[in-house]
């Protein structure tokens, strides 16, 4: 088996303060694969949406890595344990990339940052958190 330390911290990783957000899906689905068809897909400037088919590609299992934070998004867990997860299913300790995947989708409406004080459901999509 093995090694099932993490990684120490390098200048990739985001600020502290940026590990401590909690984003929570306000899309109830997976998203698409297809970017194209994402809610505010076509309000992104070109860009935009031409760096985050680089973020991607640049990154070995770019997609794989984003869906699976996706899935750990709930508005109660932080980035760093959200990073920290990826990390424990893939082995890849790519926080930078993760961040950069949140901020994306927080741009388009379909994430947003939820206080430890809120509750991890939101309204609009009431299903993709349990308490």
């Amino acid at each position: 088996m093995g090694d099932t330390r993490r990684p120490a911290a390098t200048e990739s990783d985001p600020a502290p303060d940026r590990t401590a957000r909690r984003p929570r899906r306000t899309l109830p689905v997976p998203i698409h694969s297809q970017r194209h068809l994402l809610p505010g897909w076509e309000a992104l400037r070109r860009e935009g949406r031409e760096g985050w088919r680089a973020r991607e590609l640049a990154v070995p299992d770019g997609r794989t890595l984003a869906d699976l934070a996706w899935y750990a998004c709930d508005g109660r867990r932080t980035m760093g344990e959200i990073a920290r997860l990826v990390w424990l299913e893939t082995g890849r300790d790519e926080p930078a990339f993760i961040d950069a995947f949140f901020a994306l989708t927080e741009s388009l409406g379909l994430s947003e940052r939820a206080s430890s004080e809120e509750a991890a459901c939101r309204p609009v999509a009431p299903d993709t958190a349990t308490r």
